[in-house]
């Protein structure tokens, strides 16, 4: 089977040609000769947010751990050839690993900081542009002067 006859609009599709208004702006999925309701488990055409936005975020982490790691490596090769240089094994191999683990560290402090600064702006933002409601407070229900004629003793007769 081909894949030009494989997908169709989902109502009445012609194989080999795609409703590019049901995928795209309507979010359909579509394969020829299948329903809707079929699909919709196992075939979707346009990915969830959800998705796209957890994608990203470890591709992210990836590339920070990968920063990380790869910042060590160059400190500690650096600190290799100084140490050959000098003939002071390990002492420059050693210092400059440290200083990479510290400074990597102090680098994602700084980041963390920063994007949790963002999205603290965008939660005020989104406060501040928010209707507001106000909810009214029911005031109780006292009968007037319902206490009249009541003390510690006892009420009044």
């Amino acid at each position: 089977m081909s894949s030009h006859n494989f997908v169709a609009g989902l109502r009445g599709g012609v194989p080999g040609r795609l409703d590019c208004v049901r995928v795209h702006k309507l979010g359909h999925n579509v394969v020829a000769g299948a329903h809707h309701e079929e699909l919709l488990p196992r075939l979707k055409v346009v990915p969830d947010r959800e998705k796209i936005a957890e994608a990203q975020q470890s591709g992210q982490t990836l590339g920070r751990g990968m920063d990380f790691a790869l910042v060590v490596l160059v400190f500690l090769g650096i600190g290799y050839g100084l140490d050959r240089w000098l003939g002071t094994r390990p002492a420059f191999m050693v210092g400059l690993v440290v200083v990479s683990v510290v400074g990597q560290f102090i680098k994602m402090y700084y980041e963390y900081s920063a994007n949790m600064h963002q999205h603290e702006q965008a939660r005020v933002a989104a406060q501040q542009a928010a209707p507001r409601r106000v909810i009214a407070k029911a005031e109780p229900e006292v009968a007037p002067n319902a206490f009249d004629g009541i003390t510690l003793d006892g009420p009044r007769t």
